[in-house]
């Protein structure tokens, strides 16, 4: 090993120490969220499994998600007066990754909370099909289906239904994360590193290449931050509708 590369490591191992003081005292606004407390209940235990199952996924995507935003914020902070090779490594080892988790949690709080939601009210109408062993593999696509049909029987999913369409798939923010889920994930895209060229037709036989510049994490961030409120407010959502739905089970 080099003396460069030595003394790039001893860079890395400083940024790095930073930036953990630096994210653990990043101030996020309203990121604090009570973990619901599950009861139990001899007579109705695989409601209450069910609930407990779901309300520690649900909660858990929002710890993440808070957490990966302080990481990221600190990230953006401290890359901006640092040496081209050491903010490109930060970026590269800690940011991106960190950014690509991030994008995906909005897209699995959505599917887990159509799901939860959807066995609670199965289960307390006495239906647990949807709990058995052998039961069928559904897509994410069938529980949104099932809670539009739910809703129009009972208007006690109206605000979750809402949440679903309106916050967390119709929402400018929900559609933006859902196009970079599909970059990240599943196309070719710019990182927080790089940007990408690629050629496009903008009249027959006519074509362009087109540049786009490296992702703008400030700016992302900014969706994810507005984002997370919809998401907090979704977990609340479904643990008050689990309340009300264990309320009026049979003891």
């Amino acid at each position: 090993m080099t003396n460069a590369d030595e003394e790039f490591i001893d860079k890395m191992t400083d940024i790095v120490q930073r930036h953990l003081r630096v994210s653990y005292a990043m101030p996020i606004e309203d990121a604090h969220i009570a973990f619901e407390q599950v009861p139990s209940d001899f007579l109705n235990d695989d409601y209450c499994t069910v609930w407990r199952e779901y309300n520690a996924a649900l909660f858990e995507c929002v710890r993440l998600l808070v957490r990966y935003e302080k990481a990221l914020k600190a990230w953006e902070e401290l890359c901006r007066d640092l040496e081209e090779d050491v903010r490109l490594t930060c970026l590269a080892d800690y940011a991106y990754p960190t950014f690509r988790v991030a994008c995906d949690i909005p897209l699995t709080f959505k599917e887990q909370l159509a799901k939860g939601v959807v066995k609670l009210e199965h289960l307390a109408r006495g239906d647990r099909s949807l709990i058995e062993m052998d039961a069928d593999e559904r897509r994410a696509g069938y529980y949104y289906k099932e809670v539009d049909r739910l809703e129009s029987e009972d208007s006690g999913l109206s605000q979750i239904r809402s949440c679903l369409t309106t916050d967390l798939y119709e929402s400018d923010e929900a559609q933006h994360l859902q196009g970079m889920h599909g970059k990240l994930f599943h196309d070719a895209s710019a990182t927080l590193m790089s940007g990408k060229t690629t050629i496009a037709s903008f009249s027959r036989g006519m074509y362009a290449t087109v540049v786009e510049g490296p992702i703008d994490l400030k700016a992302e961030l900014g969706v994810l931050d507005c984002h997370r409120a919809r998401i907090q407010r979704g977990y609340r959502l479904f643990n008050d509708r689990a309340h009300a739905l264990f309320d009026s089970l049979p003891r």
